[in-house]
């Protein structure tokens, strides 16, 4: 209770941790040179950050906050895909689609730390697997090989579709508010 002195609800609070979990790095300084590898750069912090606070992603969207340096990560993100020469609505799109695919990667590789491998016995009879868990490249050329796809892949996808030619009924993914949101009060 002591809390709500300085604080007026849980949702600040979790704004607050989340402030302070993403101010704790810097974002990586783009190149200018290779946009590619400016967004592989900001994927390797934001899986550097989640991986330092696990449960702030969490707490994020269980209290549904929007912070200025969640708002600024987002606007950082678009702007690295508008150097890729899409136009800008296309930039938004793969923007959207590029996030939404690197923190689900994020989360899931978090979640598969906590597993222990499979026992030898199961792998007997599934060489496949088996050369999987042998021979597999490590976790960080894992990701990169994800991330580097995902990126040339959403930007051939969207290179391929004039922006006249793209679905007009339906609108880019909402990535950020349409007005400046305040911590919303849940279950204070």
């Amino acid at each position: 209770m002591a809390l709500y002195h300085h604080v007026e609800h849980k949702a600040a609070l979790v704004a607050l941790l989340v402030d302070a979990a993403l101010k704790e790095r810097p974002f990586p300084i783009p190149s200018g040179v290779d946009w590619r590898q400016d967004l592989l750069e900001m994927a390797r912090w934001t899986r550097l950050i989640t991986a330092a606070h696990p449960g702030i992603g969490q707490l994020r969207s269980q209290y549904k906050v929007w912070t200025a340096s969640s708002l600024t990560l987002g606007e950082h993100w678009v702007n690295l895909w508008q150097r890729s020469g899409l136009d800008a609505t296309s930039a938004a799109w793969a923007a959207a689609a590029s996030s939404v695919a690197i923190i689900g990667l994020v989360n899931e590789e978090m979640l598969f730390r906590e597993f222990e491998p499979p026992e030898r016995q199961d792998l007997a009879w599934r060489p496949n697997l088996r050369m999987l868990y042998e021979a597999a490249p490590g976790p960080d050329d894992i990701f990169d090989v994800v991330v580097e796809s995902v990126i040339d892949g959403i930007h051939a996808r969207m290179s391929q579709r004039p922006a006249s030619g793209r679905r007009s009924e339906r609108k880019p993914p909402q990535t950020l508010p349409t007005r400046p949101a305040q911590a919303r009060r849940k279950n204070a």
